[in-house]
């Protein structure tokens, strides 16, 4: 979970694991319910959700992409939520704008340029100076656990896994990122976050600043409502007998200042 300000400041916020086999509804209906449900406390107590999702389609193609669309057709929020596959040849940006179909489903995917994303993400790693193109790490996730006191190691460990190496191919010299580690889905993930935020559309970075005060502007919830004023709302959730499809890796863009 990633929130964004304007200039590429952005903030890791959060970052979940649903265990369990991905054959099985549970896993993917724990998903639904965060992705639609979870809300995140800001600092002058109000409560704000996901705004986009990107969830990669690498793994089990067809499936991913049908499980965006049914997870469209639950969401009452208007999220962005897209499908997306990492690949390592697309350099001519980091999303593509033009989503492409799966033969088999006629679902839709957009392209995304690993390359293109992690030079972007090594510069904002390189910056010491808050502000403009700067990473704001937490000294913790969200607490979960007693025990969680810090940001996990591993986490840090899979945001640096790879790292960039160059080769010629004739007079050419290219650069392309490599593994350095076995595990490396935060930095994917972290790929998939940027990948949401620009699937806002392209005039996003303008508006961040305006988005961020609008939620730096909220206020919290009245702890109490009376009983005739009360409007119950079921929590979006996939039913039984609705399709549930496998998903690898998914990155989460919500705003933040």
């Amino acid at each position: 979970m990633w929130g964004y300000g304007k200039s590429d400041e952005c903030y890791l916020i959060d970052f979940r694991l649903f265990e369990g086999d991905t054959n099985k509804n549970i896993v993917f209906g724990d998903l639904t319910n965060f992705l639609l449900n979870e809300r995140y406390v800001t600092a002058h107590g109000a409560r704000i959700g996901i705004r986009a999702i990107a969830i990669d389609s690498g793994f089990t193609a067809n499936r991913v992409a049908r499980y965006v669309r049914d997870l469209k057709t639950i969401d009452h929020a208007n999220r962005t939520i897209i499908a997306v596959k990492g690949d390592a040849n697309y350099t001519s940006g980091i999303l593509e704008r033009q989503a492409k179909f799966y033969k088999e489903s006629g679902q839709l995917y957009f392209r995304v340029g690993t390359n293109p994303a992690k030079d972007h993400i090594a510069v904002l790693f390189n910056n010491p100076d808050p502000g403009e193109n700067y990473v704001h790490l937490p000294i913790a996730y969200p607490k979960r656990y007693e025990q969680e006191r810090y940001l996990d190691k591993e986490t840090l460990y899979q945001l640096t896994a790879e790292k960039k190496v160059y080769e010629y191919k004739g007079s050419r010299r290219i650069g392309s990122w490599k593994a350095t580690r076995d595990r490396n889905e935060a930095l994917d993930c972290f790929v998939y976050a940027y990948a949401a935020l620009l699937a806002l559309g392209p005039d996003v970075f303008g508006k961040l600043d305006d988005l961020a005060k609008k939620v730096s502007d909220l206020q919290p919830e009245p702890e109490s409502i009376e009983a005739k004023d009360a409007v119950s709302v079921e929590p979006a959730q996939f039913k039984p007998g609705m399709r549930l499809h496998n998903a690898k890796n998914t990155g989460f863009s919500v705003f933040k200042r």
